[in-house]
């Protein structure tokens, strides 16, 4: 998050992306890494079904959301399935 100037930036840039992604996908989103940093978070972001290819597309989806937030520069996704 280069724009961030505080760890009050951070957090309402953060807030923002976590709802627009609870809203849209109904996915569960917690902040687990970088915490005391201002221009670096790292966000777990859980999704649960029974349809695979569903959740795929959707697992795309919230990459290319993520992806076209102008003020967050995306340094890596993994995606584990279990």
């Amino acid at each position: 998050m280069p724009e961030a100037s505080s760890l009050k930036d951070k957090r309402r840039i953060t807030k923002s992306m976590k709802d627009r992604l609870r809203s849209k996908f109904n996915a569960s989103i917690a902040e687990i890494g970088y915490l005391d940093k201002w221009q670096r978070t790292a966000l777990g972001i859980s999704l649960v079904g029974n349809n695979k290819p569903k959740l795929q597309r959707d697992v795309f989806a919230i990459e290319t959301l993520l992806t076209g937030y102008t003020n967050v520069s995306i340094s890596y996704f993994v995606t584990e399935w279990l």
